[in-house]
């Protein structure tokens, strides 16, 4: 066992993640990790320097099978070198980038969802990887646990309950899921997501979703 002030970690439990790409792996691998960094928290998990030691030292064999890859060039290596074993560039580094850190920041994000079990919305939130990517990339939602609820409720829907695997199918730049997002930017910027009620946005972005399969299907 390693302790960094109250955290700690069991090394053993870390060699269980599963160094292949896939958001099935994605998932699997966030929810270990989360659960076996015991008492990290948010602020700990804005150091670059705690990340820096897990991709060097105790996951070091994880993250380079999951990004150095032996047909790679050298200008790629050391492009996924730079991003993948460091945390540079602000939030994107930690919940994007790292190797280690995006995975503990995707399994934080997704705590705050009271919808479903922990385990089960890292299914669905890291499923796919582009939608991954547009939800992470939205500041509002990696801040506001009202505003990630909103969206999980809907791709919950697509998912399982009313399933439309084709809301989820990214086609060139353009999508149900791409255009879903856009209405959500577009009413973000003349409403403030925070002042409605948890029913009320879970509605709005429910619409929006309604109308994104609507405009995209015409």
């Amino acid at each position: 066992m390693r302790d960094v002030k109250e955290s700690e970690f069991d090394e053993s439990v870390l060699s269980r993640m599963n160094a292949e790409s896939g958001g099935i792996h994605d998932a699997e691998n966030s929810f270990i990790l989360y659960n076996t960094l015991m008492g990290m928290t948010s602020y700990l998990a804005r150091d670059e320097r705690v990340w820096v030691f897990f991709t060097h030292v105790p996951c070091l064999e994880f993250t380079r099978h999951r990004w150095l890859k032996s047909g790679d060039g050298k200008e790629k290596l050391v492009k996924n070198i730079r991003s993948h074993f460091f945390a540079r560039g602000g939030s994107r580094g930690f919940e994007r980038s790292n190797a280690i850190a995006s995975l503990w920041w995707w399994a934080h994000i997704a705590k705050r969802y009271k919808g479903a079990p922990h385990k089960n919305t890292l299914q669905a939130f890291l499923k796919y990887t582009d939608l991954r990517t547009s939800i992470i990339e939205r500041p509002t939602t990696t801040v506001s646990s009202q505003v990630f609820s909103a969206i999980m409720d809907a791709v919950f829907k697509r998912m399982y309950t009313e399933p439309n695997p084709d809301f989820f199918v990214r086609r060139g730049n353009q999508g149900m899921y791409r255009e879903w997002m856009k209405e959500i930017n577009r009413h973000g910027g003349i409403r403030l997501f925070d002042a409605r009620s948890p029913a009320d946005l879970s509605n709005l972005f429910e619409n929006l979703a309604v109308v994104a399969e609507q405009n995209v299907s015409a």
